[in-house]
């Protein structure tokens, strides 16, 4: 281990301890470091750059800057950023002494970030810059006495064959450091080793370890050469992709550097470690999707084929050096012998090093206290969503990485820029003027529209249609601010007590046509199973997401007045062929639908993995409660009554019987996910009903209807709690009715109960809650619905769900990870029990003519 000893540095003179010292401020990361630094105080910034002078040190970080981009516009740094050459693995940074106690006089904070990253070069090749260099700022900083360190290391610390199921982030990775496969990652681990011994030395010390880094938020640029750009670059040239369980939870780095700096300004304990990572990572399997829909197409292949196409074979072979990935040759088929030679023994049977990187690992590294700190100082990751992909991925495509698609949908001409200042504004002028004047009477007030924060990612088929329409398509959440008259040509600050702050919080949907989304589910299916695929395509109505684009809008203009209660309050709403106004929208030459409703900050319920939706038996009563008064108010007035032969169900009874080759697709792309939590029980169900629909879907299509919501589930509903924190719940909001129809009021019943019935409740109280329903709708609707008539049609109800609506969820699970789907498809399993007892003694002949 280095020695951390050094001669105490005996700062001259009496200039203030202000300024903070940043390593690394050329690199990817830390030019963003740098720019958080300038934007979020007025200290003196003092960076040591690798150069042969300070002239020329000053030069690359003037470089460094300009490659930011739009992150680095407007922001002055010259008068508060002092440059200094300097090599930072040479004893006192290669400084003259006199420098040196200078710099002691006016360091206060030291921001550690310099390192070589490099995912294949040896520990003897990386000790140098990441292990010496640390050392030599650690013995500066015991030495000047200096306030605080803090110090970029690296989430891949957490990976290695030896490394405990559980990875807490205080843990000290060189307890494990022998099974690391990379040799940059047992660096920082050493690195690491030294921050814990000068912490116990008394300098207040902070450990940051941030995953993945990708593109900034504003224009998606990438660091060059990374290994995510080469991986991806690869599978385009290929036109194959490997099929491997890996999360993706690439972090922009503009949010890495900003999270970075706020943690460090917290940092006053002698040691505190942080993993910065995605809470909502992306699957590997959803870039290769978005890698077809963006116009390249890819397909899937099995992993060892694919590193056979990649490197060649396991033998001598080395594939073709052309391929931007063959220089990661080392990270993705390391052989024992080169292992050894490197001090890594993490060759036990077929394991090679990137699969140590997987997710089953990645599960295991814990970041629960650093999460909760960033929610404290109001640091949400930006969401890994469509937008943001679409600047991934066309920064890929401006720096040539990947080849520039043209013609594609929502491009007019050339290449995106990307920048903010660029995109356009995506709300039609016609929805403003609605919604100032829902909110203030004139449609011509001065609204200022403030973007905020706001991860869509559950709307998974709008998020996949956009990726072949524009960026506008999606949910967009606004601030809205009142600029009177009175305070035009005023700073924000100036404005008058009287004027509200915020005059609202909304949410503007903009809706992708339903062909759009079809044919977004069809290409999922297709890069599954191409066969499934070329059946289900031309039976897509089976899919039931037709006029899916105008259905919410439609439900809000003939909603029966009393209903309101139940929905967002809607602002405004738009169609083809209403004025949209001046605005511009790549989506307007083929229609624009959309909407804006107020924004629910309670937020729809989350799925945890230790609570479920976190429910109790009083917030499934209230669901209960508020679909009976939704279905009975559809019924219960002439417009209702009207509307619900305008949302007709698609699907007829003679319909569903031509249907039966999208079924049956539907039904094997599915199995695998069925099978895999339920046994051959569902499956086989799924293909007995298939078999049969003749015999059902005419009893089910002659079930008395209403306007059903066939989509109603905790991912859809608001509770609003009394308290306005976890109480019980004073009323349901109902969301997202883009699938819309009429049908049996079953339908919603059946939904609801998959996903919410509790293990520890029973088949009495499920049937309890059953007959509420049923009598809340006869004494609402004057119908006389009987018990056993009121369980076949549930029965009835549970079969469409299955065909229907659970195989779009196991298409998104292969693609990204829909945690509910394991406990609702056991739930659909266990009332199919109750609701259906007759099935268990017929579930062997079901498979005989499911085979046959």
């Amino acid at each position: 281990m280095l020695s951390l000893e050094d001669p105490c540095l005996e700062p001259a003179g009496a200039s203030p301890r202000d300024a903070t010292l940043l390593t690394g401020a050329t690199g990817f990361l830390g030019r963003h470091l740098l720019l958080e630094l300038l934007r979020t105080g007025d200290r003196p910034i003092i960076c040591l750059v690798r150069a042969a002078d300070d002239a020329a040190a000053r030069q690359r970080i003037e470089r460094a800057l300009a490659e930011a981009g739009p992150a680095a516009a407007g922001i002055a740094w010259g008068d508060r950023v002092q440059v200094l050459a300097a090599h930072l693995d040479r004893p006192g940074f290669g400084l003259p002494e006199a420098v040196r106690i200078r710099l002691a006089a006016q360091i206060d904070t030291v921001l550690h970030a310099a390192a070589e990253v490099n995912w294949v070069k040896s520990y003897r090749q990386l000790r140098a810059s990441n292990v010496v260099a640390t050392a030599e700022i650690v013995r500066f900083c015991l030495a000047a006495r200096v306030r605080r360190l803090q110090f970029v290391s690296t989430l891949a610390v957490c990976f290695s064959r030896l490394a405990p199921q559980h990875v807490p982030e205080q843990a000290d990775p060189l307890d494990w450091v022998s099974g690391m496969p990379l040799a940059y990652a047992r660096t920082k681990a050493v690195a690491e080793r030294l921050l814990r011994r000068a912490a116990a030395r008394g300098l207040v010390t902070g450990i940051i370890r941030p995953g993945l880094l990708c593109g900034d938020t504003l224009s998606g640029a990438n660091s060059p050469g990374d290994i995510v750009s080469a991986l991806l670059a690869t599978c385009v040239r290929l036109q194959r992709a490997p099929d491997v369980d890996w999360a993706f939870d690439g972090l922009p780095v503009d949010f890495a550097a900003r999270a970075i700096v706020a943690l460090g300004a917290r940092q006053r304990t002698a040691l505190t470690i942080h993993h910065l990572r995605h809470d909502r990572p992306r699957h590997w399997r959803e870039l290769v999707l978005w890698l077809n829909l963006s116009g390249h197409p890819v397909r899937f292949q099995p992993l060892d084929a694919w590193l056979d196409a990649v490197f060649g074979g396991s033998g001598a072979g080395h594939g073709d050096s052309r391929l931007p990935l063959s220089s990661f040759r080392r990270l993705f088929r390391q052989t024992p012998a080169e292992s050894g030679s490197d001090g890594y023994d993490g060759q036990d049977g077929h394991e090679r090093p990137f699969e140590v990187y997987l997710s089953a690992a990645q599960q295991a590294v814990a970041s629960d206290c650093t999460a909760r700190l960033l929610a404290r100082l109001d640091l949400p990751a930006p969401a890994l969503d469509g937008p943001l992909l679409r600047r991934y991925f066309r920064h890929l495509e401006r720096t040539r990485v990947l080849p520039y698609v043209p013609g594609r949908s929502g491009q007019s001409s050339g290449v995106e820029t990307g920048s903010a200042s660029s995109r356009e504004d995506p709300v039609p002028a016609s929805l403003k003027q609605q919604v100032a004047r829902a909110l203030t009477g004139d449609a011509m007030a001065n609204l200022v529209w403030v973007e905020q924060p706001f991860d869509a990612r559950d709307g998974l088929l709008a998020e996949m249609a956009s990726a072949r329409t524009t960026a506008s398509i999606g949910l967009h959440r606004y601030r809205l601010q009142v600029r009177t008259q009175a305070c035009a040509g005023m700073r924000r600050a100036d404005w008058p007590d009287t004027v509200p702050p915020a005059a609202a919080d909304i949410v503007i949907k903009l809706k992708p046509l339903d062909l759009r989304v079809i044919g977004a589910v069809v290409e999922a299916v297709d890069l599954l199973d191409p066969v499934q695929a070329a059946a289900l395509a031309p039976h897509a109505v089976a899919l039931g997401l037709s006029q899916s684009h105008r259905r919410e809008a439609d439900i809000q203009r003939r909603l029966p007045r009393p209903l309101r209660r139940y929905l967002p309050r809607c602002l405004g709403t738009i169609a083809p062929g209403e004025p949209q106004g001046s605005s511009t929208h790549g989506a307007a030459a083929e229609g624009i639908w959309g909407l804006a409703i107020e924004y629910l900050p309670e937020g729809t319920s989350r799925w945890t993995a230790h609570g479920g939706w976190g429910w109790c038996r009083a917030d499934r009563q209230a669901a209960l409660a508020t679909m009976v008064d939704l279905h009975v108010g559809w019924v219960d007035n002439e417009p209702g009554a009207a509307a619900i032969d305008f949302f007709r169900d698609p699907v007829t009874a003679d319909s569903a019987v031509r249907l039966q080759p999208a079924w049956q697709a539907l039904a094997n792309v599915s199995a695998p996910v069925f099978s895999d939590v339920a046994g051959r029980e569902i499956a086989d169900l799924h293909r007995r009903w298939i078999a049969t629909i003749a015999d059902w879907w005419q009893e089910l299509a002659s079930l008395p209807r209403t306007v059903i919501h066939n989509d109603f589930n905790p991912r859809n509903l608001v509770l609003r709690r009394r308290d306005g924190r976890g109480g019980a719940s004073s009323g349901v909001v109902v969301l997202d009715w883009e699938l819309a129809q009429a049908g049996p009021p079953q339908q919603d019943l059946a939904e609801l109960l998959c996903f919410v019935w509790p293990d520890a409740e029973g088949e009495d109280a499920f049937w309890a809650d059953v007959d509420v329903c049923r009598r809340g709708i006869n004494a609402g609707t004057g119908l006389a619905i009987g018990r056993e008539s009121w369980r076949r049609g549930l029965e009835l109800a549970m079969r469409r769900l299955l065909l229907q609506r659970l195989p779009l969820y196991a298409i998104a699970d292969r693609f990204q990870r829909q945690p509910f789907l394991p406990a609702l498809l056991r739930n659909w399993q266990r009332i199919h029990r109750w609701v259906s007892p007759g099935e268990l003694a017929s579930r062997s002949i079901g498979s005989r003519i499911a085979r046959s």
